[in-house]
């Protein structure tokens, strides 16, 4: 994948994460951030709904600062296929990636 591709399948996804209109942890409506738990440097979940959470600045700094804090919003069963998921070694594609999100659009 190119680095325009990269960048443009992360924000077509943060423009829908944000459109959650509100923190999934305390219900704020301003400064709305895609927030992932599996870092975004692996590709395999970097696009994955199961992996990003819609929060506001300060939950989002706090999910960071305090990791436990992750527990109110992701079960230990999505952790868990995240963090397999996020181990495989498998080429990402372009268009398939933009089809999975056209398809939740």
């Amino acid at each position: 994948m190119t680095k325009a591709q990269i960048n443009k399948l992360d924000k077509i996804f943060g423009e829908l994460i944000r459109s959650h209109g509100r923190c999934e942890l305390c219900g704020e409506t301003r400064t709305l951030q895609a927030a992932h738990f599996v870092s975004r440097k692996y590709h395999q979940t970097r696009w994955d709904l199961k992996n990003v959470y819609c929060l506001c600045a300060k939950c989002h700094r706090l999910v960071h600062d305090y990791p436990a804090a992750w527990e109110k919003i992701i079960t230990s069963g999505d952790m868990a296929y995240l963090w397999t998921k996020a181990n495989q070694i498998k080429k990402l594609f372009y268009e398939d990636v933009l089809k999975e999100l056209d398809e939740v659009l």
